[in-house]
């Protein structure tokens, strides 16, 4: 058998491959979008998962970080109020104490109440009764 002979049989043979190739393919098709649809609707739900997760985790740490700000906000403020009255009883003379506790100690006894309050050196209130 010649070459030409070859030719001339094998053409329509590989146009014959081809064509049930294009079919097989085709055929094929319709499979490969469907699994790759059902991949990429897998893939979504997860993103959709993680995205929710990421979202839980960043209220939460934003929440925990707003509670620190306002922990730390007030400490800075019971440290400025600790200071003005550090600054405050430094600057009473311990004379002045002194002098109103003997005051205090000074009144008679009289073993009966009063009927009215009575502040002691430190400022606090009580009822006249000695």
């Amino acid at each position: 058998m010649s070459t030409a002979c070859l030719q001339s049989v094998w053409r329509p043979c590989r146009a014959q491959l081809a064509l049930m190739h294009i079919c097989c393919r085709s055929d094929l098709m319709p499979r490969v979008i469907h699994c790759c649809w059902t991949d990429l609707t897998a893939i979504l739900k997860l993103f959709a998962q993680a995205s929710a997760t990421w979202d839980k985790f960043r209220k939460e740490r934003d929440f925990h970080r707003m509670h620190h700000k306002r922990v730390a906000q007030e400490k800075n403020k019971l440290i400025h109020d600790m200071q003005i009255l550090k600054k405050h009883y430094s600057m009473v003379s311990s004379t002045h104490v002194t002098a109103a506790m003997l005051t205090a100690n000074a009144r008679p006894n009289t073993g009966s109440c009063s009927g009215q309050y009575l502040r002691d050196p430190w400022g606090r209130q009580h009822f006249g009764c000695e």
